[in-house]
């Protein structure tokens, strides 16, 4: 009996401990008490807050930090305005008070000691008269008016129909033993808050609802919502009347959303399903996608339906908050979304919001293995479901859609971002990640090499080491105990992720260079081409099916290992992919002659995502137009992707139908990310060609080798840009017979010219600029120029821009033999683009529409001046909005020796702000536009379609 004896000492001895720190976590826990009142002809939630703070950190406090959410919209210099901006995202700084919301705090009372609250504040400082110490608490309470603002901003406040209080009430920031953390609400709403008891009064109307994540204590309202639940599309009844309810909840948040609008049903789980809207299609389905889901995290975890919850479907959710008992989604389109929504949410009910992970901190375990485990489950359930829409039609196969898998969006995302080098650590807090980042690294990587982890440790040890991680910290969870858990059931090494993978963005990348079958052995060559020692897969396929794989420590340099003893068509590193490898165009050994190393050829239509199994050409028919080619017919060869290879190239032959002439492009280029630098993320080396017609029946051939710098951000979120750019740019042009060449023999007709190119540029949408400066060696003449573009959004959303510019001639060859406003000059009105760069679609036109193109350039006047400078010219330019597209233009200018004072004014539609404006001259200093004939003809436009400067438009705000 003795041994039974000891293992029920030993289990009672466990039982005890961890009662004892179930109490003490509980009596360390801060306690809330808020008596809300709802007035819903106001929208106007009011309280009464009454709350305990127990000082867990390790000193002693002399003030307390007090977060009010709301205040982060409301508050132009909070964290979350300043991020909407990083974002693009100026509705929120332009918005109005009743827009944003707002919220009053009265009468602050801390032990009987009054204070008076900051006004523009998201964090409130409460000064202590004595300060507390360590597990002391104290009492605080005060009254609060919050005003529920429009949902299109973060997805709270009042939507027309719900009233969304997620997070949203007055809280102490988090703390814990080192003190207390001001954690900022953010764009995906990370604020990170510890674990409390929260008891609340409600009063609201009672013909409202109120979907919750706390626990309803009013009997007769639980009878109603009972009663309510076996009639399909029931509401609350029709009342005038008020109705105070109570709730109690423990937890790390606190959420209700409440309308008179919500249907309710009661799900198998126990739970309820919250929906507005006629539509009963996902009530009926809901329990068939839970089961699913149960089966899945019974599989994954062990759970056995342990998590309830209840379900709320919003219509334009527009945010990510989740709970640990209720689950928000957006409505559904379809029966798979739902189900990897709700699979996602349930995720984050367990490894986020029940573990309460510090998701500011570590945002890649908060968001990253819910992320994991939501397309973890599609794989297993819905293992034919493709990335993209269409991708098992007819037209999907034709653009070779059908090759990716819905969860390769995750590699495409990763290496969109690693192959240009802005990728970031999986430890980033969530304050200092990009918003492409965040999608791609926090998220996207995180599942990457979570399934490198899971393959490497094998399927059952990662299953039992995250459900012990889940059971046994989930008061304390974080990476470090994440490490115990898999080291607990791993026998081998797993440091590499928990030490290395996680806290670092260098390259992880191996190549296969040989697959080698004795009668004896069979062995595979592997070369590290990165950076990282990082552990390998190899996989043996027979009659194109996988026989084996097989995992392999990391090692440097090149290296010989042996495989499963097999006959193999074809050995694949890292099969099937899942994991974040720099490069996987380099991982399939094939058994044949000729070409081992090389996948098939695929001839592609248009543009796709890089697929590791191919070796994809794209073809792309084109259609181009200039005034002499006129329409060029042609067609694409390029080896180019969506995401940024080492090595592109394109070919573009094109037929003219003007001249009846091949023509067309070609350009090679090498990208070579510097990772290891400090000043540059990233050195591109191509060469571009070209050749078309510039003027009837006279062509043109340019040729420009570039080497282009691209420095570091300051910061990953900075709105900084700043490139270097050096180039020799190389013309021949034909020259009509009758060309008269200038004096002394100085030749206009082929010509080299160098160019080093500067560009500095700040992408804030309220206030952006951009300063480019410019050097321009020719034979014939130098120069530099220097301009600002400096923009300041206005109440209409739209900028107010004001341009500068100075460009003086060093030597100018031509002027000083007496040839002035030659083929270099600076121009008034726009650039002569000697180096044939803008895209100018009649650049020797002198009528008709084509002669009315321009590129805001040189002295950037929107009217057709003519006038050109040989020495200096020095011009500012101001464009003004007024209503929608509608604004106006001025410029000014002096040049050369200054005699004379140039300017113009005048009308400005803008249908897209630097790629497609209309300008209408009024007057300049000798013409009143007005009154001269055929006014039309003085119309100019600007017309870009670039497509790198459309690129790098739209970039802005995510990378």
């Amino acid at each position: 009996y003795l041994p039974k004896f000891h293992e029920f000492l030993k289990t009672t001895h466990f039982l005890l401990i961890a009662l004892l720190f179930y109490y003490l976590g509980q009596g360390q826990s801060n306690t809330y008490r808020y008596e809300l009142s709802l007035n819903d002809s106001t929208q106007v939630l009011s309280g009464v807050a009454k709350h305990t703070f127990v000082n867990t950190s390790k000193g002693s406090l002399s003030s307390l930090m007090m977060h009010l959410p709301s205040r982060a919209l409301e508050y132009k210099g909070s964290f979350l305005q300043g991020q909407l901006q990083q974002f693009q995202k100026a509705d929120a700084h332009f918005a109005k008070p009743y827009e944003l919301g707002w919220i009053e705090i009265n009468d602050l009372e801390v032990n009987s000691f009054m204070v008076e609250p900051c006004v523009d504040c998201e964090f409130v400082e409460i000064p202590l008269e004595e300060p507390l110490a360590p597990l002391d608490s104290i009492r605080v309470s005060f009254s609060f008016e919050l005003k529920m603002g429009s949902t299109e901003f973060n997805g709270v406040g009042y939507d027309g129909s719900v009233y969304r209080i997620a997070d949203w009430l007055p809280i102490f920031s988090t703390v814990d033993s080192s003190g207390f953390h001001n954690y900022p609400l953010t764009f995906y709403r990370d604020v990170h808050t510890s674990y409390n008891r929260y008891k609340v009064s409600l009063e609201l109307p009672a013909d409202m609802m109120v979907a919750t994540n706390t626990q309803l204590l009013d009997e007769e309202e639980l009878a109603i919502i009972d009663s309510l639940d076996n009639i399909l599309l029931a509401k609350m009844p029709k009342s005038t009347e008020l109705k105070k309810l109570h709730f109690e909840h423990s937890g790390s948040n606190l959420q209700f959303f409440i309308s008179r609008d919500f249907h309710v049903f009661k799900m198998k789980n126990g739970g309820h399903l919250y929906f507005s809207g006629d539509e009963p299609f996902h009530a009926l389905q809901v329990n068939e996608v839970n089961e699913q889901i149960d089966q899945y995290f019974k599989s994954e975890l062990g759970i056995d339906k342990e998590h309830d919850f209840d379900l709320l479907l919003l219509k334009d959710k527009n945010s990510e908050y989740q709970s640990d008992h209720l689950l928000t989604l957006d409505v559904p389109d379809d029966l798979f979304k739902f189900s990897a929504e709700l699979c996602h949410a349930r995720a984050e009910q367990i490894f986020r919001y029940k573990m309460n992970v510090d998701g500011f901190k570590s945002p890649w375990l908060a968001r990253g293995i819910p992320y994991f485990y939501k397309y973890n489950f599609v794989n297993e359930y819905f293992p034919e479901k493709k990335w993209l829409p269409l991708s098992n039609s007819f037209i999907g196969k034709f653009f070779g859609l059908d090759q990716f898998d819905y969860a390769f969006q995750n590699q495409f995302f990763y290496l969109y971002l690693a192959r240009q080098n802005f990728d970031q650590k999986m430890s980033t807090s969530a304050d200092s990640l990009s918003r492409l980042n965040y999608e791609a690294i926090a998220q996207a990587k995180t599942y990457l090499a979570l399934g490198h982890l899971r393959g490497y440790t094998s399927l059952s040890t990662f299953k039992r080491s995250m459900r012990r991680y889940m059971l046994e910290y989930s008061r304390n969870p974080n990476a470090e105990n994440l490490r115990k858990s898999f080291t607990y059931y791993c026998n081998r090494d797993v440091d590499w992720f928990f030490k290395t993978w996680i806290n670092t963005n260098e390259v992880y990348e191996y190549r296969l260079v040989e697959a080698d079958h004795c009668p004896t052995v069979s062995t595979a060559t592997v070369v590290n081409k990165g950076t990282l020692v990082l552990p390998f897969s190899l996989t043996g396929f027979k009659d194109g099916k996988p026989v084996l794989t097989e995992w392999h420590d990391g090692h440097t340099g090149k290296k010989s290992v042996q495989m499963h003893h097999d006959e193999y068509d074809k050995v694949v590193l890292n099969y099937p992919g899942i994991v974040p490898e720099y490069n996987q165009k380099n991982n399939t050994y094939y058994d044949r002659l000729l070409f081992q190393r090389f996948e098939p050829l695929r001839l592609q239509f248009y543009y796709s995502f890089e697929d590791p199994n191919k070796s994809q050409l794209y073809w792309t028919p084109t259609v181009n137009f200039n005034a002499y080619d006129k329409v060029l017919l042609g067609v694409s060869l390029d080896n180019s992707s969506i995401v940024q290879k080492p090595f592109e190239y394109v070919i573009g032959p094109e037929y003219s139908t003007g001249t009846g002439k091949l023509t067309g492009y070609a350009s090679t280029l090498y990208n070579l990310t510097t990772r290891k630098s400090r000043l540059f993320h990233q050195i591109r080396l191509g060469v571009f060609a070209r050749y078309y017609h510039y003027d009837r029946d006279l062509a043109y051939t340019r040729i420009s080798p570039t080497l282009k710098f691209y420095f570091k951000k300051p910061y990953a979120t900075s709105p900084v840009i700043q490139s270097l750019r050096l180039r020799m740019v190389h013309l021949d042009r034909e020259l009509p017979p009758d060309f008269d060449e200038p004096q002394n023999g100085l030749n206009t007709s082929s010509y080299s010219v160098f160019n080093i190119t500067h560009q500095y540029e700040n992408t804030s949408i309220l206030s952006p600029f951009s300063i480019v400066s410019d050097f321009y060696l020719g034979d014939e003449f130098s120069r530099i120029s220097l301009e600002g573009d400096f923009r300041r959004m206005l109440w209409n959303k739209k900028w107010l821009i004001w341009r500068n510019y100075i460009g003086v001639f060093l030597v100018n060859t031509f002027a000083d033999n007496g040839v002035n406003g030659n083929y270099y000059s600076l121009g008034l009105s726009g650039t002569q683009d000697f180096m044939f760069d803008y895209n100018l679609y009649g650049r020797s036109e002198t009528s008709g529409i084509w002669s009315q193109q321009f590129f805001v350039t040189d002295g950037g006047f929107k009217s057709q001046t003519g006038v050109l400078s040989d020495r200096w010219m020095f011009s500012t330019n101001l464009t003004v909005p007024i209503w929608s597209i509608f604004g106006v233009f001025a410029d000014v200018a002096a040049l050369d020796d200054g005699s004379k004072l140039y300017y113009d004014a005048g009308i400005r539609i803008a249908l897209v702000t630097d790629f497609l404006e209309i300008y209408f001259p009024l007057v300049n200093q000798d013409t009143n536009f007005l009154t001269q004939k055929e006014y039309y003809t003085s119309i100019r436009f600007v017309l870009d379609i670039d497509q790198g400067n459309i690129i790098e438009r739209v970039r802005r705000g995510y990378y």
